[in-house]
């Protein structure tokens, strides 16, 4: 397995652990509130790749409680992580943590950003 697939199975996985409704990048489909996507980005640097790893949290309730735990959770599983396998090694860091308007009033969105420093073997 390539690395992009080896370090998305272990960051899917992990988010799982958190909700159950995570998709990569922006879902066209429908999806029952509330769901988690993510998206990767990387720069090459010899042996070491630096990814980018944004997450979002949507929901459509004025209540914001669950979409802030949601949020507190995933900071939790990621901030400060470090893991380690036969294949990579990656250790992540929270960039930024934001709340973004999305053009429907009704849904809200958390976005969070993570920085990931992977050593492919």
């Amino acid at each position: 397995m390539g690395s992009m697939v080896n370090l998305q199975t272990v960051l899917v996985s992990r988010l799982k652990t958190v909700h159950s409704r995570v998709v990569l990048e922006d879902s066209q489909q429908k999806i029952e509130f509330p769901y988690i996507t993510y998206s990767l980005s990387s720069r090459d640097n010899n042996n070491r790749e630096l990814f980018r790893f944004e997450v979002n949290v949507w929901d459509n309730s004025n209540d914001t409680t669950t979409i802030e735990n949601l949020s507190d959770s995933i900071k939790a599983l990621f901030d400060h992580y470090s893991y380690n396998d036969s294949n990579i090694a990656f250790h992540s860091y929270l960039e930024d943590r934001s709340m973004l308007p999305d053009t429907n009033p009704q849904i809200r969105r958390r976005h969070l950003i993570f920085d990931l420093k992977v050593y492919i073997k």
